[in-house]
């Protein structure tokens, strides 16, 4: 029930129409007696991990971006958390590695596991600094994402403001998923040809391509990547590398060599799977 604060009149608006009558939702309510200009001078201060008024800890949404780039392999291998509890916590959620290595670190006796989140900061550093422009590039994939979904309402509501609350990493950090699957997309759009570039059990060398997938996928023994590459003749060529392989959509290499291993046909496209593959960087992505 609604009161008119002029009229006084009286109004029942429906539980699923009230977002969009009110424009927020009911339970975002406080936010309008909310009092920026007290609160915003406190947040983040000059360092990562800075805790601020009253306990809490808050990131600007440019280092929050950074950081999900930088531990999520450009957001190829970004984890949600509903992934990680999947996987009974067997990997870490990308939010979580992001609060570990901003807030947790000193609290972390394994050497080698705080030496790998410390170099990630490091170069979440180096991604704020030298590459503003792909920061910017995430952000605006927010508009790819449906509005009228909660998903949608929420991210565009935590990234108008310049702060993202520990509690809110993990929405903000999602983003980077979000742009590595346009960049995937876009990557796709150019129309691939049927067949295959050379029969099972043949050799395949000199092959120039471009990569459209790169997809790290977390394993027991270890992450592999999947690279999924276009020819120059359109037609695609699959590869299933051992390791993280720092690759993007978009960007140009050369199969030096590699052996056919199947031929495979995914969603009406024919595939060359091959193995024993090594690629050279012709150029880095767009």
């Amino acid at each position: 029930m609604l009161r008119h604060t002029d009229t006084g009149e009286i109004t029942q608006v429906g539980a699923s129409c009230i977002t969009l009558f009110l424009g927020v939702k009911v339970a975002g309510l406080w936010t309008l007696e909310y009092d920026l200009d007290e609160h915003l001078p406190a947040l983040g201060g000059e360092e990562w991990g800075e805790p601020v008024a009253r306990g809490d800890r808050s990131l600007h949404k440019l280092d929050t971006i950074a950081l999900a780039l930088a531990f999520s392999e450009g957001g190829r291998g970004y984890i949600s958390r509903a992934r990680a509890r999947a996987r009974d916590r067997e990997i870490r959620a990308t939010a979580d590695t992001i609060a570990t290595a901003v807030w947790g670190l000193q609290f972390i006796r394994n050497q080698e596991v705080r030496r790998e989140l410390a170099e990630g900061v490091t170069e979440a550093r180096r991604i704020r600094t030298e590459q503003p422009e792909l920061i910017d590039a995430v952000l605006a994939s927010v508009e790819t994402v449906d509005q009228a979904s909660d998903y949608g309402m929420n991210l565009r509501t935590l990234l108008a403001g310049d702060y993202v609350s520990a509690k809110s990493v993990g929405i903000a950090a999602s983003l980077v998923a979000v742009y590595a699957r346009q960049q995937q997309h876009e990557a796709e759009r150019v129309t691939i040809a049927p067949g295959f570039v050379a029969p099972k059990g043949a050799k395949v060398t000199d092959l120039d391509a471009t990569v459209t997938v790169s997809r790290i996928i977390p394993g027991h023994y270890g992450a592999k990547t999947l690279l999924v590459l276009r020819t120059e003749g359109n037609q695609l060529v699959k590869w299933f590398a051992t390791g993280l392989r720092d690759f993007e959509p978009g960007q140009r290499v050369r199969i030096l060599r590699a052996t056919v291993k199947d031929h495979e046909t995914f969603r009406g496209q024919d595939q060359t799977v091959v193995t024993r593959a090594k690629l050279e960087d012709l150029e880095p992505a767009v």
